[in-house]
């Protein structure tokens, strides 16, 4: 809203007082006082979002100073209304969890798994989706890439690695949290989704636990350091790392 009463000392002009109101997809009614142009006094009329769509609606500029000219004016406005993303691991359900096997072998290469990420739900009316970030702890499983914006109705993917080098036989889990967001608008959230990682690593001789191709005096050490207790030293699967357990180690020795 601009004050364009002809003059240039600013004391001889009245100042213009206005009211802007807001109707259809527009809201309320803001008031004020425009400043002289060039310069121009910007309103911020809300806009109405319970309603998903094309929506139209008017901003009516008024003024009641004595003799002012043009003392109505009526601006119609257009605003496409969007329902927030829906991140999902799958494109068919709203799925904000999913687990993710992985297979890998000791002293193996690296192994990647790609992790598909859905704007669930999208028409021409959802805000599009953007992957801000892959936060996973420090470990055998890292984040490779996958940072995006603008899905829509093709998924975008996460891929992730688990490196097995100097682990032994077992199951190895952490968690990939996706941090998502809407595209650029005002009024975009922001959420997260977490994939649950799952890697195996299977070896040849299971009682070979430290995965150097021999069994012998470290993977006896390995097998009393977890007695008691439970893990890959738990040969015979019973729960707990006993007697049996060494048994079958010493019969696999060398």
């Amino acid at each position: 809203v601009a004050n364009d009463a002809p003059g240039d000392n600013v004391i001889g002009v009245d100042a213009l007082d206005y009211t802007v109101t807001g109707t259809g997809v527009l809201s309320g009614a803001l008031s004020g006082s425009a400043v002289l142009t060039p310069s121009f006094t910007t309103v911020n009329v809300p806009v109405v979002t319970s309603t998903v769509g094309l929506r139209t609606g008017t901003a009516t500029v008024t003024s009641s100073n004595e003799a002012v000219q043009n003392p109505s004016i009526a601006l119609p406005v257009s605003v496409q209304v969007l329902r927030v993303s829906n991140a999902s691991f799958l494109s068919t359900a709203d799925a904000n969890t999913v687990t993710i096997p992985m297979s890998a072998s000791v002293a193996g290469p690296a192994v990647d798994a790609l992790i598909a990420v859905s704007n669930f739900g999208f028409s021409a009316d959802q805000a599009t989706l953007d992957i801000d970030s892959v936060q996973i702890p420090s470990g055998p499983f890292s984040y490779v890439s996958g940072v995006t914006t603008g899905i829509g109705a093709v998924p975008g993917s996460v891929r992730v690695r688990f490196n097995p080098t100097g682990l032994i036989p077992g199951v190895y889990t952490a968690n990939a949290t996706i941090q998502v967001s809407d595209e650029n608008v005002p009024g975009a959230a922001a959420t997260q989704i977490v994939a649950s990682l799952s890697a195996t690593i299977g070896g040849g001789n299971p009682a070979d636990l430290n995965g150097d191709g021999v069994v012998n005096g470290p993977d006896l050490g390995i097998l009393l350091a977890a007695w008691g207790g439970s893990g890959p030293a738990d040969l015979d699967q019973d729960g707990i790392v006993g007697g049996g357990d060494l048994a079958r180690l010493l019969t696999n020795w060398g």
